[in-house]
């Protein structure tokens, strides 16, 4: 997030400009990712969660880094009916997708860690170059 936000902000100011939210609030207390029985018995409440933070804050873009969690929430987001990609990028055999819900552009990629962050920046920077409304 720091490299992809220091394209479009002052190097020394990127993180005002940047909010962060996990997609589940409650997570082991020995660290790690929720389990499945975690996750789904607070998914309802995270997904109203994540839709009021956006509401709130009005990005433009939102970035998200997930290994398949997005789908339950881009689903509610979208008003429970499906989303269908705008645009695929491949980087490196990874995958990251553009979708647009109403006027926030949505960018769904895996979770960088342990990945070559150089080719994953580009690809999240261009996809944004592209749809950028001045």
């Amino acid at each position: 997030v720091k490299k992809i936000s220091q394209k479009f902000y002052p190097k020394n100011e990127w993180f005002s400009y940047v909010a962060w939210s996990n997609l589940c609030k409650i997570a082991p207390y020995q660290g790690g990712n929720p389990d499945d029985m975690l996750y789904n018995e607070q998914l309802k409440t995270n997904r109203k969660i994540l839709k009021k933070e956006i509401e709130i804050l009005s990005p433009k873009f939102v970035i998200m880094f997930t290994s398949n969690w997005e789908k339950d929430f881009m689903f509610f987001l979208n008003d429970n009916k499906h989303t269908k990609s705008d645009e695929k990028v491949y980087w490196d055999g990874y995958e990251t997708k553009l979708v647009k819900i109403k006027e926030i552009i949505y960018i769904i990629s895996k979770h960088p860690q342990g990945k070559d962050e150089t080719e994953h920046v580009k690809t999240i920077i261009n996809l944004i170059e592209k749809n950028i409304k001045l």
